[in-house]
């Protein structure tokens, strides 16, 4: 009996630790697919066209097919010092990397390669710079700006090598600049620590343009065009996330109460929904940026992380999918939006749609949804097409 008794107490005892064990245990959730391995210690991510992903880990840079777990090519070899951040940016056309290490400072002893990688025709080109922001490609032609320590910015031709690279005076602010306006290729957007302006690119100069939003605290760490380019998001460090809308002046706020503690975001591509990537809870959420809507969470497995930098990104087929960097891994997640595409590229479906809309919006319903969606649909050629409109 006394044996028998001890056994219990043993039984009881293993139990209690499988269920501290399984409080523990951060089980994988559904609606993760797959977890891409072929590089090692993934820190970046950015998503291209024909279902490819360009991934950035501490020994190289890959581009992996995101349906498959198949690697397509090794960009070229490449080395992420321990300690530092490395960035990695794509065109709009979803045809160029650019990719490289930051530089702590200003000093030219500290100058790294930038490496652009064409993925059509294989070629890469490099240079050794001071960079020290991420760098932005121009949308209409084949230049890159570079900026410094001091914002000291620098166009390169990276494709015409006989055409001198030229500087720019951003004075002004010091500003640091971001993205190309996505249907108006002369409008850049741009911050510093306290202000969010859009700068306007005409005849090789960028001039002050206009002013969207200016704060006395906190920093502005992040801003980022919606598809149709009419709202911005503004991220601050106080990890709250504003919404500006261009068209009537407003500003919201997402997550009022901050409830999450939010570290990085990305526009879904044919919607005015915004991912954002949060480390308490550590989960992904979408939400609706014209209502202030959370539609949905997406907790993610292990242990919370500061993130910062496009550790996210949507695929390229309508956004059906996320991939996000965390815990050194790199994670497929199914995402709640069904949007089905034959083919789907930046600079054809995705514009084509929303300046149909644009233009609906301006002339009282002159084109209608039905037509938008025919004209979309031949686009495409697409045999399904379903937009779940949020």
């Amino acid at each position: 009996m006394k044996h028998l008794h001890s056994f219990t107490i043993i039984l009881i005892v293993i139990a209690i630790q499988s269920c501290h064990a399984m409080e523990k245990d951060h089980s994988t959730p559904a609606n993760i697919l797959m977890e891409l391995t072929h590089v090692e210690n993934p820190m970046l991510v950015t998503c291209l066209p024909d279902n490819l992903v360009a991934i950035i880990g501490e020994k190289d840079c890959s581009l992996c097919d995101y349906t498959t777990n198949r690697e397509t090519e090794k960009v070229c070899p490449f080395t992420v010092p321990y300690g530092r951040i490395p960035y990695l940016t794509a065109h709009p056309n979803g045809k160029i990397l650019a990719l490289g290490n930051y530089c702590n400072g200003n000093n030219e002893n500290q100058k790294k390669d930038l490496i652009i990688y064409d993925i059509t025709t294989k070629e890469i080109w490099k240079k050794k710079l001071s960079i020290y922001l991420q760098p932005v490609f121009n949308p209409i032609d084949d230049t890159i700006f570079i900026q410094d320590y001091c914002r000291k910015t620098t166009v390169f031709y990276y494709k015409n090598k006989s055409h001198e690279p030229y500087s720019l005076e951003l004075s002004f602010d010091k500003l640091t600049l971001n993205e190309f306006h996505p249907t108006q290729p002369n409008l850049c957007l741009s911050c510093n620590a306290l202000k969010v302006r859009i700068l306007t690119w005409n005849n090789n100069v960028f001039t002050k343009g206009t002013i969207v939003l200016q704060l006395r605290e906190p920093v502005i760490e992040e801003c980022k065009y919606s598809p149709d380019g009419s709202l911005i998001a503004i991220l601050t460090g106080e990890r709250i996330c504003r919404i500006f809308d261009l068209q009537s002046n407003s500003q919201k706020i997402l997550d009022k109460n901050n409830n999450y503690t939010i570290w990085t975001m990305v526009f879904h591509p044919i919607s005015f929904i915004l991912a954002t990537l949060s480390n308490q809870p550590h989960a992904i959420c979408y939400w609706n940026t014209k209502t202030e809507q959370l539609i949905t969470t997406t907790p993610l497995p292990g242990e919370p992380e500061y993130y910062g930098g496009n550790r996210m990104d949507f695929t390229g087929d309508g956004g059906t999918k996320l991939i996000v960097v965390c815990n050194n891994k790199c994670l497929v997640l199914e995402t709640p939006f069904k949007v089905r595409y034959k083919n789907i590229t930046k600079d054809n479906a995705i514009f084509t749609y929303w300046i149909l809309k644009n233009y609906q919006q301006q002339h009282g319903n002159a084109i209608p949804d039905e037509i938008i969606h025919l004209l979309i649909n031949n686009l495409l050629e697409a045999s399904q097409y379903s937009f779940t409109n949020y």
